[in-house]
């Protein structure tokens, strides 16, 4: 059978808005089962994603940061993954700008309009604003691709987007906070790690799930990708095929799906 390389974002997508993985198990459950890859392609940092990684018991690749690094353990490809440094267990490939260049453009929006850059927050007060534990704030505050800033009054947005992609750099803009990032690109991640799938198992076959505008970069580079509908019902595009069902419930009605004859 062609192995089958799962590329997921997470929050929106396989997770459900409690973080919960409940309505997914029947499909992560089935994915070992067929010896198929569940890569991560999140906005999350190395060190939430490796939570992850280690509650469903993974060792696999992973897309950080919204596609500013990718991690690669050490030994996970027999053939050798060139642009790559060593970080503890992983082979790195950077894709993103360092943080602490990021952080600087932040601290000059922050001179400019009203913004709370997070690097300048406590994990108490990170956690108190987005319901993490302080524990789960500190690593989300670990951020080496990306800078972050609670986002400013709506009629700033547009300000801010102004200011920093004038200084070339791109934002991305969530629900509560906004990225500052120059060079990610879950696309460009994606189609890295497929090209190493490719060279090791020639029919592989990439499939991506996920929710928001900042994965459809991703989505185009798959040959099947799927578009999860969000926590309120609605899909982000009309350009994808789309998932029967929201976060987690339709992100297991798909794989399992996709699945069925493996």
């Amino acid at each position: 059978m062609p192995k089958f390389v799962f590329f997921s974002d997470l929050d929106g997508t396989l997770l459900a808005k409690d973080y919960s993985l409940e309505d997914a198990k029947p499909a992560l459950e089935r994915i070992k089962e067929t010896k198929s890859a569940l890569v991560f392609s999140t906005s999350k940092t190395k060190a939430e994603t490796l939570e992850y990684e280690k509650m469903l018991g993974l060792n696999e690749p992973s897309i950080v940061e919204n596609g500013g690094a990718i991690y690669i353990p050490k030994g996970y490809f027999k053939h050798k993954v060139e642009n790559a440094s060593e970080e503890d267990d992983y082979l790195l490939i950077r894709l993103g700008t360092d943080s602490k260049e990021l952080e600087a453009v932040v601290d000059e929006l922050a001179k400019e309009i009203d913004v709370l850059p997070l690097h300048k927050m406590t994990n108490k007060d990170f956690a108190k604003e987005t319901g993490l534990t302080e524990e789960q704030a500190a690593k989300a505050k670990d951020r080496h691709f990306t800078a972050s800033f609670r986002n400013p009054e709506s009629l700033f947005v547009k300000k801010a987007r102004s200011f920093i992609e004038g200084k070339g750099y791109t934002l991305a803009v969530g629900g509560r906070f906004s990225a500052v990032m120059k060079g990610n690109n879950k696309g460009k991640a994606v189609q890295i790690l497929l090209e190493h799938y490719k060279k090791e198992f020639e029919e592989a076959v990439s499939v991506c799930l996920g929710d928001a505008p900042n994965d459809f970069e991703m989505l185009r580079i798959c040959e099947r990708p799927f578009l999860v509908a969000n926590y309120e019902g609605v899909y982000a595009s009309e350009e994808f095929p789309k998932a029967d069902g929201a976060g987690p419930v339709g992100w297991n009605k798909t794989v399992l799906d996709v699945l069925k004859n493996a």
